[in-house]
């Protein structure tokens, strides 16, 4: 019986040893599982980042700006605390000359927590550049509203609206979709009157750094920090007539609130009447008009 009982308890130490071996084996099975399909998710972002950055990069060579900024702007979106992919657009940006978007995208990563100390020190850096090679487009923003070239006679066929002026001998035409000049813009309303269309809107002169910081200082305006932008109002409301074939540019951000982007989209004019009559604060926009003074696009600025 003394034998019987050892032999019953060696079984039953052998079956609880391979119970638990048998336990461990799966779990262990499982956790390779689930490792694995974390890794190839993790892949499949990192690649679909790295396409969204060569097809910004291609577009970007090839003059498409919007649609670079659009897929950069992606690239950002599928994986917002990589540093590496803020740190590449930035270069790409840099290489083309295209001074004010690499700061841009810097301020985006600080704006999104990732590696702040280094990224502010890098924003810094990016705003020397800035005020080195950027006076030019600064002297033409204090101009406020910088008048558009109109274009070469014989380009755009109208009948009934012909320049006056006679210097090169040959009379000049224009067309109701050409953009003789731009004003920047806080859209107060949209709306109709006699079957045409309206925008209530006010005037403004919009900088940024470091030309944002002078204006401010102008206009008796102190700031103890560093002034990204300013928004000087020069009238008081008034109401421009929209084209029936005006194009409106909104920011995507407004469109899907879980968007960081600030890239714009196209929308219809329904569409933009029901964002700026809804909204509680006004839209910036640079408003592109006509030679009379008709809105013929809306493009849509993004205030940080």
């Amino acid at each position: 019986m003394k034998r019987d009982r050892i032999n019953r308890s060696l079984i039953l130490l052998i079956v609880l040893v391979l119970s638990i071996s048998i336990s461990g084996c799966g779990h262990k099975d499982k956790e390779t599982v689930v490792t694995s399909d974390m890794k190839k998710v993790a892949q499949k972002g990192e690649n679909q980042v790295k396409k969204s950055i060569e097809l910004g990069n291609k577009l970007l060579d090839n003059g498409d700006y919007d649609g670079a900024k659009k897929s950069y702007d992606k690239a950002i979106e599928l994986d917002k605390k990589n540093k590496e992919t803020y740190l590449t657009i930035e270069e790409k940006y840099l290489s083309k000359g295209r001074n004010q978007e690499a700061y841009d995208v810097i301020q985006e990563a600080v704006s999104n927590n990732v590696d702040t100390d280094n990224m502010k020190k890098l924003l810094s850096q990016l705003k020397e550049k800035l005020e080195v090679n950027n006076k030019a487009q600064d002297n033409e923003n204090a101009q406020g509203s910088p008048n558009y070239k109109n274009n070469e006679a014989g380009k755009h066929s109208s009948n009934q609206s012909k320049s006056q002026n006679q210097d090169s001998g040959n009379s000049q035409e224009q067309n109701d979709t050409v953009e003789s000049k731009k004003i920047f813009a806080s859209v107060k309303s949209v709306y109709e009157n006699n079957g045409k269309r309206y925008a209530s809107i006010m005037e403004g002169q919009f900088y940024t750094y470091p030309q944002a910081e002078k204006e401010a200082e102008k206009d008796g305006l102190a700031h103890d920090e560093v002034r990204e932008y300013y928004i000087r109002k020069i009238s008081g409301i008034e109401d421009l007539e929209i084209s029936d074939n005006a194009k409106f540019n909104v920011g995507k951000y407004i469109l899907d609130p879980s968007s960081s982007g600030i890239s714009n989209e196209a929308v219809s004019y329904s569409q933009f009447k029901f964002i700026e009559n809804s909204q509680k604060d006004s839209g910036y926009y640079w408003l592109y008009l006509n030679s009379n003074n008709v809105v013929i696009r809306a493009e849509a600025q993004f205030i940080p």
